[in-house]
């Protein structure tokens, strides 16, 4: 019994944990939603954040050794290295990334989208910045050719040519050409679940005693219910609290009573004894 206990908590687990993507969001390059969903302090936060890669390429490329000169280059992968900005007590660890090692092939063809999951319960307010910060991968097209020798004597090879290899010096290939930052906003509200203490410091006097005075503080619909040793209610009054009141108790025969104060969702007991 144990063990399908255990595996229904890691399956649980392992649900909980699992991000979706938003294929309705924009195909720009970024974090979606954008701006993120509002949260607040002391209430539990889980969001997928779905991120947008580039397709298309990009032509502000300086290739080391080939001076000031600037390449067309595409891009072939990303992958997800750092996540930052995030608010105290949420976290989007790269653990949760819907690819291994959070790394997304890079196609022409299509729009190349991924996830995160972001969770917790925030524990400070105000906007925060959420960002990815993204390294890319991919090659380039040099704007010359080269004549080959031997067997392929005659033939000239581009940097795009599947021939490159024959060339370990002048790969094409560039890693990590262009380090991307995605960025969205996230608001997090001043508010809390937890309810502030309040106490209606009430007490009787004198206790023991007849004809006693109770007190309280408190404010709106109070109810006041006097029950006997035995648990039955002796008498029940509804009074309006204005802050600081008070109430002579009933004049009853001698013995122990129970008094309870029932203002919106604060109560008190008290003991008296009547004699």
């Amino acid at each position: 019994m144990k063990k399908i206990v255990f595996i229904f908590v890691l399956l649980t687990n392992l649900v909980y944990g699992q991000c979706n993507i938003d294929n309705s969001t924009p195909s720009n390059k970024g974090l979606y939603s954008n701006p993120l969903p509002v949260g607040s302090i002391g209430v539990s936060y889980n969001q997928s954040v779905t991120m947008v890669f580039p397709t298309h390429s990009d032509t502000t490329i300086t290739v080391p050794g080939f001076g000031s000169q600037t390449f067309t280059a595409y891009y072939t992968s990303f992958q997800v290295q750092q996540v930052s900005g995030v608010p105290q007590g949420l976290s989007m660890p790269l653990s949760t990334c819907n690819q291994n090692n959070c790394i997304y092939t890079i196609t022409q063809s299509q729009t190349n989208r991924g996830c995160m999951l972001l969770s917790g319960t925030p524990t400070e307010s105000g906007t925060f910045q959420v960002t990815t910060t993204n390294y890319a991968n991919g090659y380039t097209i040099m704007p010359f050719t080269i004549p080959l020798t031997g067997p392929n004597a005659g033939d000239t090879l581009n940097f795009d040519d599947p021939r490159i290899g024959s060339v370990p010096v002048l790969s094409g290939v560039i890693a990590g050409f262009r380090t991307q930052t995605f960025v969205t906003p996230l608001q997090i509200l001043t508010t809390s679940t937890s309810k502030p203490q309040m106490n209606l410091d009430a007490v009787i006097y004198p206790n023991p005693g007849k004809n006693s005075l109770l007190k309280w503080k408190g404010l709106g619909e109070t109810k006041i219910s006097v029950v006997s040793s035995l648990g039955n209610i002796v008498t029940e009054i509804n009074v309006v609290s204005t802050g600081e009141n008070s109430l002579e108790l009933p004049n009853l025969p001698n013995g122990l009573y129970f008094i309870k104060i029932q203002n919106s969702d604060i109560s008190q007991s008290l003991k008296w004894i009547s004699e």
